[in-house]
């Protein structure tokens, strides 16, 4: 899998949440982004980590699996849901994973 560059990961973009929910595997959810955005995370290591915002069901189980778009590009990894509301669910954003590979030192493909 390929991360998706800045451009691939718009508002409206079709999206899909992979991941394991209560450890039912290969479990594919579908939606759109709603947002994309920089977040406050005070629970978080980061100070404030750029979402992608998706009404596509995150569950317990989800958290590290990849959103995706149509062309099967990384968009996000799965990270979490406010319990409080439907539909809002949130990925770390690709440009935020890429940024953190590269500090990282660690090699990326191009998008």
């Amino acid at each position: 899998m390929r991360l998706a560059r800045s451009q691939d990961a718009t508002v409206g973009t079709r999206v899909f949440a992979i991941g394991a929910p209560l450890g039912i595997e290969n479990t594919v959810t579908s939606g759109i982004i709603s947002s994309v955005r920089r977040l406050d995370a005070p629970n978080s290591p980061f100070d404030s980590v750029d979402y992608v915002q998706t009404d596509a069901a995150i569950n317990p189980g989800n958290s590290g699996g990849p959103l995706v778009n149509e062309s099967g590009a990384v968009v996000g990894m799965n990270s979490w849901k406010m319990s409080e509301a439907e539909g809002l669910g949130f990925a770390i954003w690709s440009e935020e994973i890429r940024r953190e590979l590269l500090r990282a030192g660690m090699p990326i493909g191009r998008p």
